[in-house]
């Protein structure tokens, strides 16, 4: 019996380490608006997982949902962990990502690719994006958006392990928010193209022997630097007593 286990555990192991390494694919950015004397559709997929994603043989589709309807995905062949790759709807990718590239003011650097076909296309008035494998699988949850705000983009952002945080449906950019920046031209598109917004979790534990009396105002100061100007602060009580309550909180700065 003991040899048995000294057998097993390992094994065990092993398995954990195998199924931990993966490529974990998000659409974290779509741009369904650029208005007049803008760029065409685009979307943003990024790398969560801890192994480079294979292209090969992929596609996206609109709201449809369909692998057949789906246009391939062309000029990116692999996307690295950690990274995040540009997409655009054109026939023409030769001559659109050049354009592209100089609207938002982005290095050579930065990978984008292309893809197109005949029902493809955002709508401005609400759609869907997702992302096929080349068995026709979905390798990224559908993110569906509503109403464009015409050159603002929305961003969807995920924790490090793929979980969705934006529960309350894509947000829209804002300049100075989650990295979002103007483009680099008159016409002024918000958005993030080719980095990912992302939360940062804060954890704090109350180590104050006192508490609030009924009726009378408690303070109890937490002080955290925001990484943007506009980037907003959600508290929420994990664990306390049942009478323990955040209710009628105040943040201050």
């Amino acid at each position: 019996m003991p040899m048995k286990n000294l057998l097993l555990i390992p094994a065990l192991l092993l398995l954990g380490a195998t199924l931990q390494s993966a490529p974990v694919l998000r659409i974290t950015e779509v741009m369904s608006s650029s208005g007049t004397g803008g760029t065409a559709d685009w979307f943003e997929l990024t790398n969560l997982g801890d192994e480079p994603a294979d292209l090969t043989g992929y596609r996206v589709d609109d709201s449809s949902f369909a692998f057949a309807g789906g246009g391939v995905l062309n000029g990116v062949d692999t996307i690295a962990p950690g990274e995040s790759v540009i997409f655009m709807e054109t026939a023409d990718p030769a001559f659109a990502i050049g354009l592209f590239r100089q609207f938002w003011g982005l290095p050579e650097s930065q990978k984008i690719g292309s893809y197109s076909g005949g029902g493809l296309g955002f709508s401005s008035n609400g759609d869907g994006v997702v992302v096929f494998d080349a068995l026709g699988t979905e390798v990224t949850p559908r993110v569906t958006f509503g109403a464009a705000t015409t050159g603002r983009s929305f961003y969807i952002v995920y924790d490090a392990a793929g979980t969705l945080l934006s529960i309350s449906g894509p947000g829209i950019s804002n300049v100075g928010s989650l990295g979002a920046f103007a483009s680099a031209n008159p016409v002024g598109n918000v958005g993030s193209p080719g980095t990912a917004a992302t939360s940062l979790d804060l954890a704090f534990t109350s180590s104050v022997k006192k508490f609030a009396t009924t009726g009378v105002p408690y303070s109890s100061p937490v002080t955290f630097q925001k990484r943007d100007a506009a980037d907003n602060a959600v508290l929420t009580l994990v664990s306390g007593p049942a009478w323990l309550s955040l209710s009628g909180i105040t943040p201050d700065g």
